[in-house]
């Protein structure tokens, strides 16, 4: 996970994450405050989606597939079994496909990777600004 590449941000406690900048994610947060509670702090969390991998789902699309002619068209005696014939194309037909739905899926599990801590405060005509407070 790159802490200095976050994909999403957000102020600790949103349901959804929207803001693609620390930015974003106050523009968002100020709709919804109280100017009147003006100056305070905010942390502003970075995160990164966790992406599954190829070992994720590696034999079981195999698993559930077999299992499913199992119990349609399979003898209701025999076990549930793994293909015998033309194991190998189907393995390397799994690994092909799943790394074509992984290509193109994107997952709503994310992870933090980065806090930054902003002022809020009132500028003299009225509106919101904010600057990130130093770390020293």
């Amino acid at each position: 996970m790159d802490k200095n590449n976050p994909e999403l941000w957000g102020i600790g406690g949103d349901d959804e994450l929207t803001a693609y900048d620390p930015s974003d994610a106050i523009e968002q947060y100020i709709e919804d405050i109280n100017d009147e509670d003006l100056p305070f702090e905010v942390e502003v969390i970075g995160y990164t989606r966790v992406r599954p991998t190829i070992h994720d789902l590696q034999g079981r699309l195999i698993d559930y597939a077999m299992e499913i002619l199992d119990e349609e068209y399979g003898d209701p005696e025999a076990p549930i079994r793994a293909p015998h014939s033309g194991q190998d194309a189907i393995y390397y037909a799994e690994l092909h496909l799943i790394e074509e739905i992984l290509k193109h899926y994107t997952p709503w599990l994310c992870r933090e990777v980065i806090k930054k801590v902003y002022r809020l405060y009132l500028n003299d005509d009225g509106t919101i600004g904010w600057e990130e407070k130093s770390n020293g």
